[in-house]
Formats: structure tokens, sequence, C-alpha cells
């Protein structure tokens, strides 16, 4: 079963309409859904501290952790994304905050100088299309000073192989990963035994705590 989020995140039950799907269309979308809720309310539970104060998001999409980051009460929130049409509607989720309290990038994170340090970073949804994850959070591992949140597509299974097959058809490059896949990146960043790692079934669930 799905946590109730509240009225502020109901919008998480809207994401996919599955009423005129097949069923393992529907399978697939409601696994999906539970695993970015459980993924959501992890990330809100360990970033809301005292101490991190600041936040990127890589990959922001439409600003959903944007928006409850600068709720909890950051000083300094940052989105970054490809898309301009996502960039667009995160635009509109904040208007409500001050500006001076956040931000918007279009661009590749990679090739993009951000121009400033953080608290603590979140990498939703984005793994399964990053070609060089090690170089991803070995520049994380220079621009963030306490937390890192990420969410690795797991390798395996029947949803799984559907996904890649969808995808291979479509020409479009799709990364998968398996929890050894996951330390092993992980370690080659320079981050070994600064990580822990959480089972949320289509998706493997990574806090980095970093150390000076």
């Amino acid at each position: 079963m799905i946590p109730h989020l509240g009225a502020r995140h109901g919008d998480f039950d809207s994401i996919y309409s599955v009423e005129d799907q097949s069923w393992p269309t529907q399978v697939a979308n409601r696994l999906f859904l539970r695993t970015m809720v459980l993924r959501f309310l992890e990330t809100l539970r360990h970033s809301e501290k005292e101490d991190i104060r600041s936040g990127l998001d890589v990959g922001c999409g439409p600003g959903r952790y944007l928006v409850e980051f600068l709720r909890q009460g950051k000083t300094r929130v940052v989105g970054l994304d490809m898309a301009d049409g996502m960039l667009s509607i995160a635009s509109k989720a904040l208007t409500e905050f001050d500006e001076a309290r956040w931000a918007l990038i279009c661009g590749d994170y990679l090739e993009t100088d951000v121009g400033e340090k953080f608290d603590s970073a979140c990498l939703m949804g984005l793994l399964d299309y990053v070609e060089e994850p090690i170089k991803l959070f070995e520049k994380l591992r220079e621009e963030v000073t306490r937390e890192i949140y990420a969410s690795f597509p797991r390798r395996g299974g029947l949803l799984a192989w559907q996904r890649e097959v969808r995808y291979r058809r479509r020409r479009c490059p799709l990364y998968l990963y398996s929890e050894s896949d996951v330390k092993s990146i992980l370690d080659a960043a320079g981050m070994a035994g600064q990580y822990e790692m959480q089972d949320f079934g289509r998706d493997i669930y990574v806090r980095v705590v970093l150390r000076p």
C-alpha cells in the first residue's frame, strides 16, 4: 500500500491514468508510483535537518522536491534539468517562494558550472539515462558537503526487461543497475563506506553521508 502523503502531495496519485491501459501497464505504473512515493518520503525524512540548509536537484523535472525543500525552510535550492518544458512547470510551482531562495538551470549537469556548493543533492529518476555515473558522482563529491540522495533503477525482473525492450525499440539509451553495480560506482567515485542502500522494488535508493 502506498503511504498517504496528505493534500499537498496528492498529485502523486494522478501522475498516471491507468483506467484505459492494459493490465501489465497498469501494474508497472502502480509499482512505479509506489517507488516514487517511497523515495520522495525517504528523501524528505533525511533532508529535514537543521544543518542541511541548501539543496541541488539534478534532473529536477517539475520541481516537486524543490518545493518541499523550500517548505522545510532551506535558504537556497537550485534545480537543473535538460528539458525547458519541465523547468517551465517547476518555475510556476516555485512562484510562492522568494526568488532569492531558488534558481533553475537548463543543461547537462556534467557540463554545467553551477557556481556554488550545496549541503545536499537529490537525483531521482535521473540515473536511468546517465552514461557516465562515476563522473557524475565525482562532480557531486566536489560540490556537495553533507548528503546525497539518489535512485538507481534496478536491473532484472519482468518489468525491467519489458522496459529495456521498449527503450531498445525507440533507440533510446537506458541504464539499469544491480546492487553490486551501485557499490562499484560509488566506490570508484571516492564514496566507499559513506553510503547506505535500500530496496524499493523498482529502485535501489541510496543515501550518501559525505565525510570532510
